[in-house]
């Protein structure tokens, strides 16, 4: 059994660790936390000096309920419990050193208070002050990407729409996952150099609020193919990143299909969420 004595020369350096948290440091390093609380994304930077690069560890600590966790790229979270051998992130091989931990569920660690450090050991550390608060767990809650169907506007598509026969001009909020499947005939006359060489077939509209969401998997496929046309997102591409509080516009379009029906499908998913978008639509146009 571990003696006392012996255990109090492990655990008093922690201690002070906790009881100097807000003193000031003798080290740069910062923090930051995105993504929703069921899926956090922690990241950190420390600096540390030239002189000790190559022989000194870096430690990232977790302060929840009073107990220490320690953090290792080859152990992830280790609970300190008066151990000797104390787990660091790794050693320091350059003067600027960042790691992030992924896919963190910390729902039941609101509050929990993070630190980085660095030194030979956990007791240098502390007896140098090479270590600083860097963050406090919050609360995300999951963030929405909502989808509106947007009114044609004048003569848009080559309809009346909004602002000729119908003076609602107003977005319609649609569901997420969002499927729908018509059927669409457009006759479209044109005279002149400014004629469209293509049918708008939708027009919609995506805002995210409370973090970012990308945008994958994106297709526009033509199912008959024996038409050769290629329908195609005007506004949105593959791997698009839409930032918190960003809205973005994206119509559906497809080469005329010279009176001919083209079954169309237009589709992405939220990489975030899994949901998904799909529109398949019958359209002859001349």
């Amino acid at each position: 059994m571990k003696s006392t004595k012996k255990y109090y020369k492990f655990i008093f350096p922690i201690l002070m660790f906790l009881a100097h948290s807000i003193s000031s440091a003798q080290i740069t390093a910062v923090g930051s936390q995105i993504g929703q609380s069921q899926s956090t994304t922690y990241s950190t930077t420390v600096l540390v000096p030239e002189e000790r690069v190559g022989n000194a560890n870096i430690y990232l600590a977790f302060l929840l309920n009073n107990y220490f966790y320690f953090w290792s790229e080859s152990t992830g979270f280790v609970p300190y419990s008066g151990q000797a051998t104390v787990p660091f992130v790794r050693k320091a091989v350059s003067s600027t050193e960042s790691f992030s931990l992924t896919g963190l569920d910390i729902r039941s660690a609101i509050g929990t208070l993070v630190y980085v450090g660095y030194g030979s050991t956990v007791e240098s550390m502390v007896e140098n002050g090479t270590y600083v608060q860097i963050g406090k767990l919050v609360d995300r809650p999951p963030g929405i990407l909502s989808l509106f169907k947007t009114p044609e506007t004048l003569f848009g598509g080559f309809g009346g729409g909004c602002g000729f026969f119908s003076n609602d001009c107003s977005d319609t909020l649609l569901s997420l996952p969002y499927s729908t499947s018509s059927m669409m005939s457009a006759s479209v006359n044109c005279i002149g150099s400014g004629c469209a060489s293509t049918y708008k077939v939708g027009e919609f509209k995506l805002k995210a609020s409370g973090q970012s969401f990308t945008i994958v998997n994106l297709q526009a496929i033509n199912n008959n193919s024996f038409l050769p046309i290629t329908p195609f997102f005007d506004g949105l591409v593959n791997n698009q990143k839409i930032d918190d509080g960003q809205s973005v516009s994206f119509s559906l379009h497809s080469p005329f299909t010279g009176g001919q029906y083209a079954n169309l499908t237009y589709s992405f998913t939220i990489l975030e969420t899994g949901e998904t978008f799909n529109y398949t639509v019958q359209l002859k146009t001349n």
